[in-house]
């Protein structure tokens, strides 16, 4: 069920109420497969919360799902690929994966969401070679949200890591459509972020590579959205850190995407 993470607790939830925990092999990779019956009839909607090995009070992903006792129909999925705020957790800071922008999108459309996120990654590095851990889901997402870059836009050294980052997120953009050939794709654009992170005229210049990247991918299904004035990036209002989103940043994220989906 899950592959590569390594939570202490897997809580399933029945409409709101948490009925059965297991502690799963102290292994990451892998799936593990868990069998349950409620013994209940009717409709009801489950989640499967993953409790951080690392932090027990966190937790650290969410699945939803809804289930009957006639016939079971997945929800259709939503897919998230990126950094740390893909991740959506931060060294010293308490997070609740209900609270991030993936949960709150799919959960009022009734989809489910699952989010790959790795902490520093750069698209010219992680994100450009390993689309295979979105593509390769049991289940394929029907939407994907790319908001990819900020690394590689605060690593800056030249005109030419621009172009490199250009060429390197058009690649990643051809994998995932190659491994999802149905899915609407979109790039988003850097979010705002504090001076003391980068300042304006390079985030634009990045956001451009990446409008660039998917003109130059001339595919109908994979679209740039602008995420200019989405969130207020000040310290304490919708970031923890100038970059890191917090519970308003999310929601605000959220909101956007749903006016421009």
């Amino acid at each position: 069920m899950f592959d590569g993470l390594s939570p202490s607790r897997i809580v399933l939830t029945q409409d709101g109420v948490d009925i059965a925990t297991i502690t799963p092999p102290g292994t990451t990779g892998g799936y593990e497969l868990i069998t349950l019956a409620t013994g209940l009839s009717g409709s009801h909607e489950y989640e499967i919360k993953m409790i951080d090995s690392g932090h027990p009070t966190d937790i650290y992903a969410v699945l939803v799902d809804a289930l009957d006792t006639v016939a079971h129909t997945a929800r259709a999925m939503d897919a998230w690929y990126g950094d740390s705020i893909v991740l959506g957790t931060v060294a010293g800071v308490t997070y609740d994966a209900r609270l991030h922008s993936a949960y709150i999108l799919a959960h009022g459309l009734g989809r489910s969401a699952i989010r790959v996120g790795v902490g520093g990654s750069k698209v010219v590095n992680y994100g450009r070679d390993n689309t295979a851990n979105i593509t390769g889901l049991p289940q394929a997402a029907t939407r994907v949200f790319v908001p990819y870059g900020v690394n590689d836009m605060q690593a800056y050294t030249g005109a030419g890591d621009i172009t490199t980052f250009q060429a390197s997120y058009q690649t990643m953009l051809a994998n995932l459509r190659t491994g999802l050939p149905s899915a609407r794709i979109y790039a988003l654009g850097i979010f705002p972020v504090a001076s003391a992170i980068a300042n304006s005229a390079q985030r634009s210049a990045y956001n451009t590579a990446i409008a660039a990247a998917v003109t130059a991918i001339a595919d109908a299904n994979i679209v740039y959205r602008s995420t200019d004035g989405w969130i207020d990036p000040t310290i304490g209002v919708d970031t923890i850190d100038g970059l890191h989103p917090n519970t308003s940043g999310y929601a605000k994220i959220a909101a956007a995407l749903a006016l421009v989906l």
